[in-house]
């Protein structure tokens, strides 16, 4: 029997944060960060990354935010099988750091789509 990969939604954490008020529809699916007490926002410079924005409920200011599992992301810069991750300094995208830190671990990256897939746990 053939097998295919796929990791999609194994592991996945959520956990709900009240949403910066800059936050849109238009940021579902990209890297949020801490911006505040329970906060989370996109940035535009290269930090701990918290996860991936998932829902957004605008008219009460609730985000809902993958923490853990396999998740994907759009990205910038050459990262590489391995790596660990940070924020880019393109809103709502990732790039392995300058320095040795980061979280997870990307498992896969499509140069085309310049999309990866990391393992955050």
């Amino acid at each position: 029997m053939a097998r295919t990969i796929s990791n999609e939604e194994v592991g996945a954490v959520y956990a709900t944060f009240a949403a910066h008020g800059d936050l849109t529809a238009s940021d579902l699916g990209k890297a949020v960060v801490l911006s505040d007490n329970n906060t989370v926002n996109t940035t535009s410079t290269e930090t701990e990354l918290l996860g991936k924005l998932v829902a957004l409920d605008t008219e009460n200011d609730v985000a809902t935010v993958q923490v853990a599992g396999f998740m994907e992301f759009d990205y910038t810069g050459s990262p590489g099988v391995n790596a660990r991750v940070v924020t880019s300094g393109t809103a709502g995208k990732v790039t392995t750091p300058g320095v040795e830190y980061g979280q997870g671990v990307i498992v896969s990256v499509d140069t085309t789509a310049t999309t990866l897939v990391v393992l955050l746990r």
